[in-house]
């Protein structure tokens, strides 16, 4: 049996698989995409500031196209549709920052690792453009996934530095 790993996939077509992906969950609303990205950096660490970039514009076109089912959609069957979600904590904070802030919020949102999907559900019963939309969520996105791809490429050797600099005389030396 052979194992394959991210190197035996040509350059674009890894990109391009990796967006796909992004695309894909996010519009499923499955799982996080964040776990399938820290997958796709370590299979190819080298390129994972385009990673970031592609799984970014990914998920903010997957994003995108969430928010059009949901302007499409409308207030009532949402509200029928998802009747737990109206009523929790995270949509009145979601309900409250998006009124007060649009687009902005949705960037911070997008931003944090948290789901956006009651954000765009409420963007989308207001009168945001969906350029606006776009742009928030693939820059919100570019941010986290741009730490997250630093934090897998660079924590390995930054632990050891913290380990062998302020702790490493007291925490991880062996003694005698």
């Amino acid at each position: 049996m052979q194992v394959h790993t991210g190197n035996d996939i040509p350059e674009h077509a890894y990109l391009l698989l990796v967006a796909s992906t992004a695309f894909l969950i996010t519009v499923s609303m499955t799982i996080p995409f964040s776990s399938i990205l820290i997958g796709a950096v370590l299979l190819r660490r080298d390129q994972w500031q385009e990673i970031v970039l592609i799984s970014s514009f990914g998920s903010a076109a997957g994003g995108l196209v969430l928010f059009w089912v949901f302007y499409h959609l409308g207030w009532s069957q949402i509200a029928a549709a998802y009747p737990d979600l109206v009523q929790s904590k995270m949509w009145s904070d979601a309900v409250q920052w998006i009124s007060a802030y649009g687009s902005w919020a949705l960037f911070a949102i997008a931003a944090m690792p948290l789901p956006h999907t009651p954000a765009l559900i409420l963007t989308a019963m207001l009168p945001l453009p969906a350029s606006h939309v776009f742009l928030a969520l693939f820059v919100g996105k570019l941010l986290k996934y741009g730490i997250y791809g630093w934090l897998v490429i660079n924590f390995p050797a930054w632990f050891q530095h913290l380990a062998n600099g302020r702790l490493g005389s007291s925490v991880f030396r062996r003694r005698p």
